[in-house]
């Protein structure tokens, strides 16, 4: 599953669900997630015409194709790696980070490559994204054109892996890893796309990692204490924001499974669709049902609570797939009427709706903004009676609504108008929510990190971690309903909406005033 992703934002893995381009994956959430993303395998060079962030041809004649694994990266942006001594805005402290100079920092950026080819494999049509060092680079050179971070230019070192690649997921992480800490050397790697979970290498080499996941296990997590995804909600957050959406949708009310409407004198009775993972299991077992009890409705029963494995493997896509189905045919055979689907790329929202769909099982939907409801019906993926009556949390806006414009009165308007404006400046168009979901993330990451950095105390991932840590919430976002970056909130989407399927337009819309979780 993690081999289709739909791009929510900068995909990373170790995510729950599979990979469209829309950052997530089909693993336990860890990873990135932001926009429908396809999956990836071994790094490979991106296609020859990617070209500098301008476009501009590289000497020899071609443009630039990023490395494969066990070549030099291209600096999307220049700067120098000599020297390590300086201070921190002349206070003297030593700079010890990898990729810290004098002058630069460098950091990472790990993205897709043959990412709408991976989609369509999976029938996940209409699903673009942009041009992901493009938009890197802009966001980058607009920093370094006000001053940079810390006094430094920032580079980015580009590493490409290929989202149709069968090779183990271990194994590319693992080779993305050696390439930005051996090879080379980053103070931070931006994870666009990843499959594996290269976390624990890349902190091991003091190396931070930053994630374009919608859904995240950080907060959960001893080990991720350099780690932050900007566009993420944490496991149990994200249940605790669904309940109390639930509650604004008028979610728990009797459903039809056949016709896909109200059932006046019916009874709820709730499944879940999971993945078999103990911070998964965590969120379900002390998050979810307690908060279901409190609110006085029934939870699910033991045998209605299918959990997912996690695929190690293209290969082991073909058995996910079949547990999905198997839980559709249990599922309706139990008489569940309401699923919750716990999804961080949309992807295991795109196989249960549609293998549902095919036996006529209609059950009310509910999630987050990892479930992309809206974004997988409009672009055709899911027909439009497989989510009516869906209620979610939404923190994405762009994933939450129709992609219209409708949204743009959910985003910060400061945040998210200089973001658009840098893109439209460089040509690259946010025609669509997933195009647009990856690069409004890229802002919003790379901000967190010069912002944060500005306020390290030491130039360092563990400095970094201080200064993000420093920020609660006085980040605008360019993409979510609000950032709370803090202690226990390294998965940073601190704010949500009642995302409900209003009947009158066809589409889900914003129910109720915003909501701090």
């Amino acid at each position: 599953m993690r081999r289709l992703v739909l791009a929510l934002l900068l995909l990373v893995t170790a995510a729950c669900g599979s990979t469209v381009h829309l950052p997530a994956q089909t693993q336990a959430p860890g990873g990135t997630a932001d926009g429908l993303s396809a999956p990836t395998g071994a790094a490979s060079a991106p296609p020859a015409d990617a070209g500098t962030p301008d476009g501009s041809a590289q000497p020899g004649g071609g443009r630039s194709s990023g490395p494969a694994v066990g070549e030099p990266g291209t600096a999307l942006t220049s700067g120098d790696n000599s020297g390590s001594s300086s201070g921190i805005g002349g206070h003297g402290v030593a700079l010890t980070g990898p990729g810290v100079t004098a002058t630069t920092i460098t950091i990472g950026l790990v993205y897709a490559t043959n990412g709408n080819a991976a989609n369509e494999a999976f029938g996940a049509s209409g699903i673009a994204t942009g041009d992901d060092r493009k938009e890197v680079g802009l966001v980058v050179d607009d920093i370094n054109r006000h001053g940079g971070v810390a006094g430094r230019k920032l580079v980015v070192l580009p590493y490409g892996e290929d989202a149709t690649s069968s090779q183990p997921y271990a194994v590319t992480a693992q080779q993305m890893c050696t390439f930005m800490t051996q090879d080379h050397k980053v103070l931070a790697v931006v994870l666009a796309f990843s499959l594996g979970d290269p976390k624990a290498c890349l902190n091991r080499a003091g190396t931070a990692e930053l994630s374009g996941s919608t859904l995240g296990v950080m907060d959960s997590e001893s080990t991720s204490g350099l780690d932050f995804a900007s566009a993420a909600m944490n496991l149990d957050r994200s249940v605790l924001a669904a309940v109390k959406a639930w509650t604004v949708g008028n979610w728990y009310a009797p459903w039809d499974t056949l016709r896909a409407a109200p059932k006046p004198g019916g009874t709820f009775k709730m499944g879940v669709l999971s993945f078999d993972d103990p911070r998964f299991d965590h969120a379900v077992n002390k998050v979810l049902i307690p908060a279901l009890v409190r609110a006085g409705r029934t939870p699910p029963a033991t045998q209605d609570i299918v959990r997912l494995s996690n695929a190690a493997s293209a290969g082991d896509d073909g058995s996910v797939l079949a547990a999905i189905q198997s839980a559709v045919l249990k599922f309706r055979q139990d008489g569940v009427d309401h699923v919750l689907v716990m999804d961080s790329a949309g992807s295991a929202t795109l196989f249960f709706a549609n293998d549902a769909y095919s036996q006529g099982y209609f059950p009310r939907l509910g999630g987050g903004s990892g479930n992309a409801f809206q974004t997988l019906m409009e672009t055709g993926n899911v027909q439009k009676k497989s989510v009516t009556g869906a209620v979610g949390a939404g923190w994405l806006p762009v994933l939450d609504l129709p992609y219209d414009g409708s949204d743009r009165k959910y985003e910060d308007r400061g945040a998210a108008a200089h973001c658009r404006a840098l893109m439209a400046a460089g040509n690259q168009s946010l025609d669509n929510a997933n195009a647009a979901v990856f690069a409004l993330g890229y802002c919003d990451s790379l901000t967190l990190l010069a912002r944060a950095l500005d306020r390290a105390p030491s130039l360092t991932a563990v400095g970094f971690a201080q200064g993000a840590e420093a920020l609660g919430r006085s980040l605008p976002s360019a993409v979510t309903a609000g950032l709370d970056v803090a202690p226990g909130h390294h998965d940073a989407a601190g704010a949500f909406y009642a995302n409900v399927y209003d009947d009158a337009c066809g589409c889900f819309t914003y129910r109720g005033p915003r909501q701090l979780i």
